[in-house]
């Protein structure tokens, strides 16, 4: 977002400017000529956006999915062992998926661990309500 960010304020400043203002000095074509480098940085800003975001989600149905199915052994047990165990093998299955999504795609996902356990914590909350 930032890089985005970036492009649109470069873009704004470029755009107020035209090659036929300037005097002596060419101020105007410089101007004119950052309007592409301007272009490209939005498009990276908020290609790497969306990345992120798809990343996130799918991560979070990942999540989702590991802790419905490891929960049916906490219903018939209700350990706080068992949820430790739940809790280690999600990290594990979130921090693995998370570096496939970032191999793959080269961005890296906005999700910290304590999002994650924050997350897991909310989705265990759900199915103990269910």
């Amino acid at each position: 977002m930032i890089l985005a960010a970036y492009g649109f304020v470069l873009f704004y400043i470029s755009g107020s400017a035209m090659a036929a203002q300037a005097a002596y000095p060419p101020y105007g074509i410089i101007s004119v000529s950052l309007v592409g480098l301007s272009c490209y940085l939005i498009y990276v800003g908020l290609y790497a956006s969306a990345l992120t975001v798809s990343q996130d989600t799918t991560l979070r149905f990942t999540i989702r999915k590991s802790i419905t199915e490891q929960a049916k052994f906490l219903d018939s047990m209700g350990s706080a062992q068992m949820e430790q165990e739940l809790h280690s093998t999600v990290m594990k299955i979130a921090k693995k998926h998370s570096d496939v999504m970032t191999e793959k795609t080269g961005v890296d996902s906005s999700m910290t661990e304590n999002d994650i356990k924050e997350y897991m914590t909310m989705v265990m909350d759900e199915i103990h309500k269910a």
